[in-house]
């Protein structure tokens, strides 16, 4: 009788050990399903930012497009009233002379300008190379 009773506390065990694997499965179920609905609003929340930021950026550049189009009359302005104040120093022919060279040499400083900026930018992350604060 008495090992009866240890088969019947050992089939006891098994199915309890039965019941906590099972729990453990759906344990780990749950926090899988959990964790694909995270990533799934995480994926759409980027995708909404994205979307945002788009339109953020497309209205920007409209307006940029915009103001560079007034900068552009400006300096053509500013060229053709250059070139009235020196036609009646010098020559028609002369004042145009002067004033294209000036500004091609005004173009010439402001590329070099532009280009020793950009040759200061750099991005670590996609060139492998380490900040100082990585280091």
């Amino acid at each position: 009788m008495e090992q009866s009773l240890n088969d019947t506390d050992a089939t006891t065990d098994v199915e309890a050990d039965l019941e906590t694997e099972m729990s453990a499965r759906e344990h780990m179920s749950a926090l899988i399903t959990g964790a694909r609905e995270l990533v799934d609003v995480e994926i759409d929340f980027y995708r909404t930012r994205f979307s945002y930021s788009q339109q953020l950026i497309k209205r920007a550049g409209l307006f940029g497009i915009i103001a560079i189009s007034f900068i552009f009359a400006a300096i053509v302005a500013l060229v053709l009233g250059i070139l009235l104040i020196l036609a009646e120093q010098f020559s028609p022919e002369t004042a145009t002379l002067l004033v294209t060279i000036g500004f091609v040499i005004m173009a010439g400083l402001f590329g070099w300008l532009a280009r020793t900026n950009m040759r200061k930018l750099s991005f670590p992350e996609l060139s492998g190379d380490k900040t100082d604060e990585q280091r």
